[in-house]
């Protein structure tokens, strides 16, 4: 509308905001943003004593295992009747183990948002620094999917049937297998993480090719297909990406969009270490 210094003053209040619309303001009057990187505070004692904690114990062994269902039990058994500086200490324990969905839904439990190295996991860095060389996909943008996707739960299923760390649809996985000329494929490879992760990073270059390199067009693909993504796509004069993110029809791609953008923010920050 031309009301350059109302909507100045409107972005000045969010810009130091860590989220999708505090790094766009920021974008608008070119400021650094603000990633507010507090690193959780432990009482050594309580870490120790939370190592010795039987059903702590039991959930880890469970989790080195891979009997995930049992283990994600024994934990959210003990985890209840934790009380604050116990769930500090667990989440820190579980992020040292590798099991990092548990220290993500422990901090998010105990409301403590500003451990970026807790929150943002650089989870499988092995192989998914590999297949992002192979495939020439950003890594950040790569760590971002699979954080909203799964937060990185190797046995994830969704209700639609999706599954593992990038939840990846059967069919689309049998799609995958046959490109990459992978014999015998069955659903159950899914739950692989290597196999899993390579998908899906095939499948996003896939979707960056057929989307122009449109990260915005890309991340609304994977979450609801290109088909829907090209029909919501304006037919004649070109917007905006973030106003065209405003118009997404699904509510859960247009929150999935918003979050995969922020959490790309995040991650390349945290690569980078500049923060």
């Amino acid at each position: 509308l031309g009301q350059q210094e109302k909507a100045f003053s409107l972005y000045s209040e969010i810009a130091n905001a860590r989220d999708y619309y505090g790094f766009l303001a920021a974008d608008k009057l070119n400021k650094p943003y603000n990633f507010n990187n507090k690193p959780l505070q432990y009482n050594n004692e309580i870490v120790k004593t939370m190592r010795r904690h039987p059903a702590l114990a039991r959930a880890r062994e469970l989790f080195r295992l891979h009997r995930f269902p049992d283990a994600r039990r024994e934990w959210n058994t003990m985890f209840s009747s934790l009380n604050q500086e116990q769930k500090c200490a667990a989440a820190k324990l579980a992020d040292e183990w590798g099991w990092h969905s548990r220290a993500i839904a422990a901090v998010a439990s105990i409301k403590e948002f500003d451990d970026l190295e807790l929150r943002f996991p650089r989870a499988h860095s092995s192989t998914f620094g590999k297949y992002t060389e192979i495939f020439l996909v950003e890594l950040g943008y790569t760590l971002a999917i699979a954080r909203q996707e799964s937060i990185f739960v190797i046995d994830a299923r969704s209700p639609s049937g999706a599954l593992g760390i990038m939840q990846i649809m059967p069919t689309t996985g049998q799609y995958i297998a046959t490109k990459l000329v992978v014999p015998s494929f069955k659903v159950q490879h899914l739950l692989n993480p290597q196999i899993n992760i390579r998908y899906g990073i095939w499948y996003l270059r896939k979707l960056l090719d057929s989307f122009d390199q449109h990260i915005a067009l890309s991340t609304a693909a994977y979450n609801a297909g290109p088909g829907r993504v090209r029909s919501w796509a304006p037919e004649k004069n070109p917007i905006p990406a973030d106003i065209w993110v405003e118009t997404i029809p699904f509510n859960e791609t247009r929150h999935y969009v918003r979050r995969v953008l922020e959490y790309t923010t995040v991650y390349e920050m945290m690569l980078a270490q500049t923060y």
